[in-house]
């Protein structure tokens, strides 16, 4: 495997991710579980194209739920590719929301968001048989703002929240057994 210079950043992310899941709760899991193969069926169900088509966006759905803790960005691409229905406007606000919240640095993050807003934009246009194009114009700019934007901003608002506290737990630690070793010290004086 070739040597490139984020490999290590990149192991140790899926390192944190899979560390997350093995310390998740049992009830975690099963609603994962849940989730995933109730996206699978909102697809097949709900989904405009053949039975083909469905299967598969049920099946990238399905797997993309779950792939949000370890691999977020590419949970999102991958949703992002898929074409409108109902079941997309279920998955890709949960994974944009991971997406903010989990990965890390800030061009990172606007560079998969940006890919993705751009994937949004333009795959109604791709599968739309409409003649419209104001009509496809409108709610491609809908999608993208309420359920990739907003999800996304909210994540990251929560990822800093969760960072910033956990700074603040480290502080509080660190200052309660200095408080510790000092009171010792004075009581040995």
């Amino acid at each position: 495997m070739a040597n490139f210079p984020g490999r290590r950043r990149i192991r140790t992310e899926i390192g944190m991710a899979r560390a997350r899941l093995r310390t998740a709760g049992r009830r975690t899991k099963v609603r994962q579980v849940v989730l995933a193969a109730f996206a699978f069926a909102a697809a097949f169900v709900l989904s405009d194209g053949g039975p083909a088509l469905s299967a598969a966006a049920g099946a990238v759905i399905a797997a993309a739920l779950p792939a949000r803790w370890v691999w977020p960005s590419l949970a999102l691409l991958s949703v992002s590719v898929l074409p409108a229905s109902l079941a997309v406007l279920f998955a890709l606000p949960m994974v944009a929301y991971g997406v903010g919240r989990r990965v890390g640095p800030s061009p990172r993050r606007a560079g998969v968001l940006g890919l993705a807003s751009a994937l949004v934009l333009a795959v109604p246009f791709v599968w739309s048989d409409e003649d419209s194009w104001e009509i496809t114009a409108i709610g491609a700019a809908t999608s993208l703002v309420l359920l990739l934007l907003l999800p996304a901003g909210l994540g990251v608002v929560a990822g800093e929240r969760a960072s910033r506290l956990s700074t603040l737990r480290e502080r509080n630690a660190l200052l309660e057994q200095a408080h510790r070793l000092s009171h010792a010290q004075a009581v040995l004086q």
